[in-house]
């Protein structure tokens, strides 16, 4: 794991203009937030929601679209010597987790900014972050664990004639994973949160006792260092 230090920077190399985009979706998102005012259709605090909701759509399509790209390039050319599987796919988990994050809890901080100004009674700074490196773990760090076995997998048929065929089941198997994976999330939500009404008024006092079960997040953990250490394996093979 010396090498870790070096591939990271190397992921960071290859996705340097993916970087400026999704920054500068943020940037566009604080400015939009900055610029909302009351129409006859939607409040500020409606439309808020809904440009987070689109903001977030656009950057984990990014982020996806981004790993894609990264993982087809391989960038070891710069290496002494090439350091075995399970350190690119860990390097690459990684990069792309802390990437995510980094813009999924830049992107809660502009939103919770914005409400916290506008709406009575919204929960603290400390409670809304709680709730994204959860979802970060449940949802985000399996999925990037997967996609970088997926990769791995379609490259090792890339000389067949059933490559195709082997893309066709990473695709519809990462359908399956992000549908359990959003199915788990939606069981917690909804057993732990309260109801949420319109105005979001009063939801601060009613989330001051919330306990977040453990065991989904741990077992999500456990997915995705499985997934990464049969990543390594699959790298190993087609490098073989």
């Amino acid at each position: 794991m010396n090498a870790l230090p070096t591939l990271l920077w190397l992921e960071f190399r290859k996705s340097q203009s993916f970087v400026m985009v999704l920054a500068g979706v943020l940037l566009l998102t604080a400015v939009g937030l900055a610029r909302l005012t009351a129409n006859a259709l939607n409040t500020p605090e409606e439309e808020a929601v809904v440009l987070f909701s689109l903001a977030a759509v656009i950057g984990g399509t990014l982020l996806v679209v981004a790993l894609f790209i990264s993982a087809r390039q391989d960038g070891t050319g710069l290496l002494l010597s090439v350091p075995g599987g399970l350190a690119h796919q860990v390097a690459r988990f990684v990069y792309w987790g802390l990437l995510g994050a980094a813009f999924a809890l830049t992107l809660a901080v502009l939103l919770w900014a914005y409400l916290d100004r506008t709406v009575p009674g919204m929960p603290g700074l400390g409670v809304v972050l709680t709730f994204v490196f959860y979802g970060l773990g449940l949802v985000w760090l399996p999925g990037v664990a997967y996609l970088l076995l997926a990769f791995s997998y379609v490259q090792s048929y890339q000389l067949s004639r059933l490559g195709w065929l082997a893309g066709l089941a990473a695709f519809l198997g990462f359908f399956g994973l992000a549908d359990v994976l959003v199915e788990a999330g939606s069981k917690v939500a909804y057993r732990a949160l309260p109801p949420v009404t319109i105005s979001l008024q009063s939801l601060g006092s009613r989330l001051d006792d919330l306990r977040l079960p453990l065991e989904p997040l741990l077992l999500s953990l456990a997915l995705a260092a499985g997934l990464v250490a049969l990543a390594g394996r699959v790298w190993d093979e087609v490098e073989a």
